[in-house]
């Protein structure tokens, strides 16, 4: 008769078969058919734990690129606020440029009506060639 106990005394083994700590007897098949469904849930685990494994690389190495994605993208903004800086201060040296040519086309405008003045007290009126330009400067130099 073999017979094992807990470390407290108590009866768990006795000639092969196993008992509870209140004495009452497992069938070894129940048993059996236990550790068959622990082993079960247990490859169903890991299966489960390889498919969560597997979908944690998927999403790092995903995580990587947009990562990755989101670098270029930040590199991107930085050189079009580089370039919207420089069109910007274009943009502002074309307004005083153009400011500066409205300031000449004024200019020409009232230098054009004071030369017509002129023209009309010299008695012409309208000027349409070479052939009569030189004649108005001839009749100026008079």
């Amino acid at each position: 008769m073999t017979e094992r106990f807990t470390n407290d005394g108590k009866l768990i083994m006795q000639n092969g078969e196993v008992w509870t700590v209140a004495h009452t007897r497992i069938d070894a098949d129940v048993i059996a058919e236990s550790l068959n469904i622990l082993i079960k849930k247990n490859e169903q685990l890991e299966r489960e734990y390889n498919k969560l494994k597997h979908r944690h690389s998927l999403l790092h190495d995903e995580c990587l690129t947009v990562e990755h994605a989101k670098e270029g993208l930040e590199k991107d903004v930085l050189v079009l606020e580089r370039e919207n800086a420089q069109l910007i201060q274009g943009n502002e040296k074309l307004k005083k440029y153009n400011k500066g040519q409205e300031l000449e086309i004024v200019r020409l405008h009232n230098l054009a009506d004071a030369m017509s003045g002129v023209l009309r007290e010299l008695g012409i009126y309208d000027v349409y060639n070479d052939e009569q330009i030189e004649n108005v400067k001839r009749r100026l130099n008079d």
